[in-house]
């Protein structure tokens, strides 16, 4: 029998990946996010290391499994995953400081901040949107191998470049977020 039957059949597993993934992608950024305030940068970069090599490894066992492009997607979930709970301290101990009282206060600090999505959302949308157009016409054109193997080899050749690029720049957001709530 098939040890994977909800992953394997005919697409059904596309939904509830997609949900997973976002959520751990989600978690990801925020614990990224409050490590890099917090100055743990050493355990950003041991997270983002070891999430690069756990998606590298999981793509790779099981991409050329039975599960094929549901590996591969399952093997980014996994690597997320990784970086969520190696992140999990910082991330904890940022949210147990910053209880919001009241629901008031609590919309004072989303008025506070609502202009940042504004400066945000943009970039990181046309962003995403071009990484996706390659291996999305080539999933259209070729097939969902050859968009995954695509997808896989550009994430292999981008590693390390990537890797030092988003330290250099997680580390200076820090330091100049830090400087700026400073004065």
């Amino acid at each position: 029998g098939n040890l994977w039957p909800i992953v394997t059949d005919n697409g059904s597993w596309l939904p509830w990946t997609c949900g997973l993934g976002l959520v751990a992608y989600g978690v990801a950024q925020v614990g990224t996010l409050s490590a890099i305030r917090n100055q743990a940068y050493a355990r950003v970069a041991l997270a983002k290391f070891c999430q690069l090599g756990a998606t590298g490894g999981a793509q790779a066992l099981l991409g050329t499994s039975s599960l094929g492009a549901a590996g591969l997607i399952l093997g980014h979930i996994g690597g997320l995953t990784i970086c969520c709970l190696l992140l999990a301290g910082p991330l904890h101990r940022t949210l147990a400081g910053t209880h919001p009282r009241s629901l008031a206060a609590l919309a004072a600090t989303a008025r506070r901040f609502g202009h940042f999505p504004a400066y945000v959302v943009p970039g990181q949308g046309i962003n995403a949107v071009c990484l996706q157009v390659t291996p999305s016409a080539l999933v259209g054109i070729f097939g969902a191998t050859s968009g995954g193997l695509y997808s896989f080899a550009f994430r292999l050749i981008g590693a390390p470049l990537s890797v030092v690029t988003q330290a250099v720049s997680q580390t200076m957001l820090g330091i100049v977020s830090h400087a700026h709530r400073q004065g």
